[in-house]
């Protein structure tokens, strides 16, 4: 709770308006990835600046991309064997969603 009152204070500064949903999708992927991984593989995202505003996007545009991956499922096979960073430079929802099957 602390790191979301920080990144809020952090956010004040900078004079934008504030994304409720940015804060709090990142404190639950904090929470989630910290329980599921470890403190050391932890994303945080609170952290961020902007509370790390590409997550929020990456999991909006999974869900609204689901349908091609329901039909089409053997596409996600070949990018499996390319570095999620490359996939995210070309495509940020792709290498986000990557760079979460990787950490086991």
């Amino acid at each position: 709770m602390s790191l979301l009152v920080k990144g809020m204070k952090r956010q004040m500064t900078v004079k934008e308006p504030f994304d409720f949903g940015a804060a709090y999708m990142s404190l639950a992927l904090d929470i989630v990835s910290q329980y599921c991984y470890g403190e050391q593989d932890c994303w945080n995202c609170l952290e961020e600046p902007g509370f790390s505003e590409d997550w929020q996007t990456a999991m909006i545009n999974a869900f609204e991309s689901s349908r091609l991956i329901r039909y089409i499922p053997w596409a996600a096979a070949p990018l499996q064997h390319i570095k999620w960073q490359w996939l995210y430079a070309i495509d940020k929802t792709v290498g986000l969603y990557f760079k979460a099957g990787e950490v086991s």
